[in-house]
């Protein structure tokens, strides 16, 4: 039975590249369900057969290109952690621009407005959004049965099952009734750019919930015709775009008659997100 001490020097070995290291590092802390940093403190601790098995075989994914939280499961988004399938986004930080840029427009969090997330995956925008406004109800809509199974998940994670309602949908095809706040992270990359993206995102990602068709707008436009069936005259819109369509995509909307509230920057400085309103 091998020790901490000696998978950390195995691992040492095998891998030089730094981030690939810490990487492996969060692999093996998961699997003894430890923090990280709390390894050190641990190294004389012994390790089981079948945990130095998985761990093993946890290294061969990391060495092939797998991404870390894809080997995981998981991966924290705003303030807790989500489950991941092969049908939903790793949810990545700058789409928390999302969840600020919601709060700084509707800032009072004891309203009982009702939410809708199209397209929501993992469940993790619209599940963050129920923790922030708490006499909110949501609902999450996404044409892929594996994502909503995804999302029923973190929701009784997350104890918000009961505040929460799922439709399977291409986009707002099935929805009816009105929502205050509507919420979207779409696809939105032109479809001749797929091949241009990292391995990670490419291989790992669902491409349905990457190609936006021939110009990325593909969404954006189902949306101007969608949104007004489903909207009252007070909703606010929400929505994420690619770091070029900072102009396109408010651009679509203002020729439909919407009004741009504000368009948002992410953390690298780029577009993020637009504001509109009906």
């Amino acid at each position: 039975m091998k020790n901490i001490a000696e998978l950390i020097n195995f691992t040492d070995t095998l891998i030089t590249d730094f981030v690939m290291r810490y990487d492996a590092y969060q692999l093996l802390a998961d699997l003894l369900s430890i923090n990280r940093q709390a390894l050190k403190s641990h190294m004389k601790d012994k390790v089981s057969e079948e945990v130095v098995a998985q761990y093993q075989r946890s290294l061969n994914e990391l060495l092939s290109g797998k991404p870390l939280h894809r080997i995981l499961g998981y991966r924290y988004f705003w303030k807790d952690k989500f489950i991941l399938s092969s049908d939903t986004l790793e949810p990545r930080p700058d789409t928390e621009t999302l969840i600020e840029v919601c709060l700084k427009h509707v800032p009072n969090t004891k309203g009982t407005y009702n939410i809708l997330d199209l397209g929501t995956g993992s469940g993790c925008i619209i599940l963050s959004l129920l923790r922030e406004y708490v006499n909110a109800t949501g609902c999450g809509v996404d044409i892929s049965d594996n994502a909503l199974d995804t999302a029923k998940a973190n929701a009784e994670q997350l104890s918000l099952s009961d505040r929460m309602r799922w439709i399977q949908s291409d986009w707002a095809n099935n929805i009816n009734g009105q929502f205050d706040i509507i919420i979207s992270n779409p696809p939105y990359i032109p479809s001749l750019d797929i091949n241009n993206l990292t391995k990670e995102v490419k291989m790992y990602d669902p491409l349905r919930a990457l190609d936006g068709g021939g110009d990325g707008l593909e969404a954006y436009r189902h949306f101007v015709s969608q949104l007004p069936n489903i909207m009252y005259d007070h909703s606010l819109i929400i929505l994420e775009i690619g770091y070029d369509q900072g102009e396109s995509v408010p651009q679509l909307f203002k020729q439909a008659g919407y009004m741009i509230v504000d368009i948002i920057k992410d953390y690298g400085g780029n577009p993020r997100c637009v504001v509109l309103r009906k």
